[in-house]
């Protein structure tokens, strides 16, 4: 759920029988940048502008990514950072340039294999870069979509702010069960096609639990889809420390033109130190949904 002011979080807190919690969840509150999908209105975007879906604007030496098949990619969202610029006091993210995402639309990657990898990419432009609109490749189309153009839309975005889940948060498991249910659901209300939650950075809008775990144990060579072996139980123990360095890239919900799964959500996590170095390379998809 989002938040304009902390008071708003009080207010539903207290609504649920909660408000006893609301200054700790003020303790790790975080600053995102949520994503609003506006119509075109019949107008040709400009070149390099935020938008979602239609043909990416590309330097023409930067190449389509594939899959492990070699299967063209679908192209989802391109985001000008010179457009979030301003939105948060302090961004992590670059000041400029471009960031391009890519998955496979038909068969998204759990997220849970080390060789989901093939299966989605983040692209950082460089500011400076030249930029052209690139012809979709055979493969890269939304089979369902007819005319890739009539689904183009821009973006709005508007600074809010997040809190950590309630069932995953600790100081919350004092509340009375029922209460927990209801302000849960409350939480999630509107996820999905009718207001969908996109944003960028925050803490993710978990559907399943936590990833920040996952995405540390897999992209170390962890398959997390079994019982892990004694030996793998004991080196998670070792690499767990570093989950703290994970933190949501960009969240694309379920909407009128995405469908993840069950009504699900895809995040794009990267490291702290990755995204200081504007090192995308490193960037782990995970997709989840009720």
């Amino acid at each position: 759920m989002y938040f304009e002011n902390r008071d708003e979080l009080r207010s539903l807190l207290d609504t649920h029988d909660a408000g006893q919690v609301a200054e700790a969840m003020i303790e790790h509150e975080q600053p995102a940048i949520r994503i609003r999908p506006t119509p075109l209105d019949s107008q040709e975007p400009r070149l390099g502008a935020s938008r979602f879906l239609g043909e990416p604007d590309m330097p023409a030496s930067l190449e389509w990514p594939v899959d492990a098949e070699g299967v063209p990619l679908n192209f989802l969202v391109q985001i000008d950072l010179a457009e979030l610029a301003g939105t948060l006091d302090e961004s992590p993210l670059p000041p400029d340039g471009h960031l391009l995402f890519f998955t496979r639309y038909d068969e998204p990657p759990w997220g849970f294999d080390p060789k989901d990898s093939p299966g989605f990419r983040v692209k950082y432009v460089p500011a400076g870069s030249v930029l052209s609109r690139r012809a979709l490749p055979k493969g890269a189309a939304f089979e369902e979509h007819e005319d890739q153009d009539d689904f183009r839309r821009l973006m709005r975005c508007q600074r809010v702010l997040t809190y950590p889940d309630p069932y995953n948060f600790e100081a919350m498991q004092a509340i009375d069960e029922d209460a927990l249910d209801d302000l849960s659901e409350a939480w999630h209300e509107g996820q999905g096609d009718e207001d969908p939650r996109h944003h960028m950075l925050g803490h993710a809008m978990v559907i399943q639990g936590p990833m920040e775990i996952e995405a540390q144990l897999v992209t170390n060579g962890i398959y997390l889809g079994s019982e892990p072996s004694e030996a793998e139980k004991a080196r998670a123990e070792q690499l767990a420390p570093g989950a703290e360095d994970w933190i949501p890239l960009l969240q694309l919900d379920t909407d009128e033109f995405f469908m993840w799964g069950d009504m699900g959500a895809i995040f794009f996590w990267i490291r702290k130190q990755d995204l200081a170095a504007k090192d995308f390379s490193k960037t782990w998809m995970i997709l989840q949904c009720g």
